[in-house]
């Protein structure tokens, strides 16, 4: 039964996470652009004629550090940082555990959750944001966690199904009501090798020494007495003939 349950869950998280795969091979290897230009970057030519120059951006961090473009990785990425104004210069701070890159989708796998376990983290994107909504943003509970940590990427997560735990609740009762069995039956198959079977040879062996040198003297002594009862006749009748 436990057996399983456990290939069922390994089998969820497989095709959960083969899943993801097939949708980022698809989106790179289709050099698919993104709606927020954050694969690209275009220069416009107005000349003669407008004319569109798309180029691939180019992030800080790449899977082999340094400089990284899109046209050769998607997982390009940069700190995630909040501005003061519009202007790309006046960066405000980076919010932790968070990262931008060719597109949403791979910076949110390179991503965690570190900066939503601290509230001191939340109340400064609140108030960068300018978020006036009068109710309380509480930081998340990291005595709670089981299997992840707040380090942990979202793409960790995601090969786990984002499940932290999986609760096995089983009854049996209503699984045998449900086969309901005529009759059961076990079988064992064990192939013994060489040791096992002198072994178990030594132990019969040892077994049947010791019963013999129990029961011989017993029934030498018994077939003794037969013999001298028998003998014992014999010669009282010779003497009465």
């Amino acid at each position: 039964m436990n057996a399983s349950i456990d290939l069922y869950t390994m089998s969820i998280e497989y095709a959960f996470g083969r899943s993801l795969e097939i949708i980022r091979d698809l989106i790179h290897g289709n050099g698919l652009m993104s709606s927020t230009l954050s694969s690209i970057t275009v220069d416009l030519d107005y000349d003669k004629n407008l004319t569109i120059y798309p180029r691939y951006k180019i992030y800080e961090e790449g899977p082999d550090g340094g400089n990284c473009s899109c046209h050769d990785s998607p997982s390009c990425n940069e700190k995630q940082y909040v501005y003061s104004n519009f202007n790309k210069d006046s960066r405000n701070f980076s919010v932790p555990g968070l990262v931008i890159g060719c597109y949403g989708f791979e910076a949110l796998l390179q991503s965690n959750l570190i900066c939503f376990f601290n509230q001191s983290c939340i109340d400064d994107l609140r108030a960068a944001i300018l978020f006036k909504d009068n109710f309380t943003t509480s930081a998340l509970d990291q005595s709670k966690l089981f299997y992840f940590n707040p380090n942990s990427t979202i793409r960790s997560m995601m090969e786990k199904a984002m499940v932290e735990k999986w609760v096995n609740s089983s009854n049996y009762d209503e699984y045998y009501n449900q086969c309901r069995p005529i009759y059961c039956k076990y079988t064992y198959k064990n192939k013994n090798n060489t040791i096992y079977i002198i072994t178990t040879l030594f132990a019969l062996i040892g077994g049947v020494s010791t019963v013999l040198k129990f029961t011989v003297p017993r029934f030498v002594k018994l077939i003794r007495k037969i013999l001298l009862k028998r003998q014992q006749r014999r010669t009282a009748i010779d003497t009465v003939a």
